[in-house]
C-alpha cells in the first residue's frame, strides 16, 4: 500500500485505478497506521519444530505476480519454492487452495474481505502443527456482505461501484 504499484507490475488497464485507490487509502490513514504498515515485513520465514514455513504476499520475489491455483507443478516450484521450506503460504490472488508439490504444501489463504473465487464467504487457512503431524484446512465463513457494500456506497472511495460489483459476485 505505501510503496504503490509500479508500471509493468500490473496490466496498464489496472495501473491508474490502483494508483487512485492507493492515494485514497493513504490519505485516510493516520501517522501511526502508516508507520505500522511501513514496518511490516514483506515475507515471513518461521520454523516450528522441524517444519519451515515461508509466507509472502504473491511470490517471494514479487508483491504482485499472479500465480493461479491451476498452474502446473513446475511453475509453482519455479515461482514459489525458491527457498527451502515445507509449507509455502500466500494470498495475493484471493482464491483459497491447498496443493502438494514434491512433498511440499502450497497454500493460498484466500481473503477475509474480498474473496474472488465465486463464493461470497471469507476464507483463511488454519494450520494445526504437531511434531509428526500437519493438518491444513481452508475455512470459509459468512460475513456481513451487505454491511461492507453499504460502507462502500456511503464512502467517497474512488472505485466503490466496481468494488460492490466484485463483492456481490466474489469475482473480478
Amino acid at each position: 500500500m505505501l510503496r504503490g504499484v509500479r508500471s509493468g507490475e500490473v496490466p496498464d488497464s489496472a495501473l491508474e485505478i490502483m494508483k487512485i485507490d492507493r492515494d485514497w487509502t493513504v490519505a485516510h490513514l493516520d501517522v501511526d497506521s502508516l508507520e505500522y504498515l511501513r514496518n511490516l515485513p514483506t515475507e515471513l520465514i518461521i520454523k516450528i519444530g522441524r517444519l519451515k514455513i515461508h509466507a509472502f504476499h504473491a511470490t517471494p520475489d514479487s508483491l504482485l505476480e499472479v500465480v493461479l491455483p491451476n498452474e502446473n507443478d513446475q511453475i509453482l516450484v519455479d515461482k514459489m519454492m525458491r527457498t527451502k521450506a515445507d509449507l509455502y503460504i500466500y494470498a495475493h490472488i484471493h482464491k483459497p487452495f491447498i496443493r502438494y508439490v514434491n512433498g511440499k504444501s502450497v497454500i493460498n489463504t484466500g481473503s477475509v474481505g474480498l474473496p474472488l473465487d465465486g463464493l461470497t464467504k471469507s476464507s483463511y487457512a488454519l494450520l494445526d502443527l504437531e511434531e509428526n503431524r500437519v493438518e491444513i484446512a481452508i475455512i470459509r465463513v459468512d460475513y456481513n456482505l451487505n454491511k461492507v457494500i453499504n460502507q462502500y456506497n456511503d464512502s467517497d472511495y474512488p472505485n466503490s461501484e466496481q468494488m460492490v460489483k466484485i463483492l456481490k459476485n466474489a469475482q473480478v
